[in-house]
């Protein structure tokens, strides 16, 4: 993906467009993946299988056991490890046996109809599609669309955000909305209402705000949460699953250096310590985002202003105030963290530091001595 173009959603009006510089990401080691969640899952199945991982397929965790560092799967299995990792997101046990209660997140009044559309159908109407490396987004009163290109530009992802309408919903309830029934009664451009009109059934998710947890590790057991489970993020935002990602490669990095079982717990409290400020930061970027998209009244106003008043300057949208010092800001802070380098620095900082001094004080213990009867 090299551009992101800005459109109003209810007339199709273009406001201006984001030309991603290739070189800061470059510099950055920034990449653009897009693909769908059942691909990437494939993706993360596949490897971990290679790796040795066992993997057990159409069966759930249905209680987990902290203090006994076991969880009971819906077969009636038990499974038990040295840690539990609490990867099943901000509806799972997990998430539940750290906080001690189910935590229902608190409502925004939108919601996102995820779904997918042929680029062979929005092709025929819209020529901006036939640009490669492609996304847009649209701005509306109330409502917005992001859109982006996956599976080599055969199809388009496309994720409206909108009122919400109805109870629960997450993505794994499956597509059952139809979206022309959500646009129907609010005024939407032409290209957008044609595009919806050759959208497959989208799945509905709430968009909700979590309150960060405290603690990210039980009090009484070894069971760690990442991802979804200790930072939930809107649905379908971009950086949301890159977070996941990264929550993962520090995980794995910190264990690399784990040589006796007296490591753990620093391990993964040092996990929280590492990653907790970076995905504060980056998911409250990205609620932002979807506000901006939808923000109506004077908010609208001044963002369209301002999208319209960099576009006729010849600058990048996203840009800040046009300087350089901006941009590497902007890019820096999301592609320019190498999660990794952070937990080699807490291992060189405090780790081996806290390791040596465990090892000095198991030499200078007294060994107890027997002496034979004479």
């Amino acid at each position: 993906m090299t551009k992101l173009v800005f459109m109003r959603y209810e007339s199709g009006e273009l406001l201006g467009e984001h030309v991603w510089d290739a070189e800061l990401l470059e510099e950055t080691q920034g990449l653009f993946l897009m693909l769908s969640h059942s691909e990437l899952y494939d993706i993360l199945c596949d490897t971990n299988m290679e790796l040795g991982a066992e993997v057990r397929f159409n069966v759930e965790a249905v209680k987990v056991d902290a203090p006994g560092n076991s969880v009971v799967l819906s077969n009636g299995e038990r499974l038990s490890g040295d840690v539990l990792i609490g990867a099943d997101g901000e509806h799972g046990e997990c998430r539940t046996a750290v906080l001690g209660r189910r935590d229902p997140g608190t409502p925004t009044g939108l919601a996102v109809y995820d779904t997918l559309i042929l680029m062979a159908f929005v092709s025929e109407f819209d020529t901006t599609v036939s640009e490669e490396s492609w996304q847009f987004a649209a701005f509306g009163r109330g409502q917005g669309v992001v859109a982006y290109r996956i599976r080599r530009s055969e199809e388009i992802a496309f994720q409206l955000y909108a009122a919400d309408v109805a109870d629960g919903g997450c993505y794994e309830d499956g597509p059952s909305v139809d979206l022309a029934c959500i646009t129907r009664d609010n005024e939407i451009s032409e290209k957008l209402g044609r595009a919806v009109q050759g959208a497959r059934r989208a799945t509905r998710i709430p968009v909700r705000q979590y309150a960060d947890l405290e603690d990210w590790v039980s009090d009484d057991g070894r069971l760690v949460l990442i991802g979804e489970a200790a930072h939930p993020f809107p649905p379908s935002t971009i950086q949301g699953t890159a977070m996941a990602v990264e929550d993962g490669a520090v995980l794995a990095k910190l264990f690399s250096h784990l040589t006796s079982e007296d490591q753990i717990d620093s391990f993964l409290y040092a996990f929280q310590e590492i990653r907790q400020s970076r995905v504060g930061d980056v998911r409250e970027a990205e609620l932002a985002g979807i506000f901006t998209i939808t923000a109506d009244g004077p908010e609208a106003a001044a963002r369209d202003a301002s999208v319209r008043a960099k576009a006729a300057m010849g600058v990048n949208v996203l840009e800040g105030d046009g300087s350089t010092e901006s941009v590497w800001e902007e890019y820096g802070v999301v592609f320019g963290y190498n999660c990794e380098d952070e937990a080699d620095e807490w291992w060189v900082q405090w780790g081996r530091l806290r390791q040596r001094a465990l090892e000095v004080d198991a030499e200078s213990e007294p060994q107890l001595q027997i002496t034979p009867a004479s």
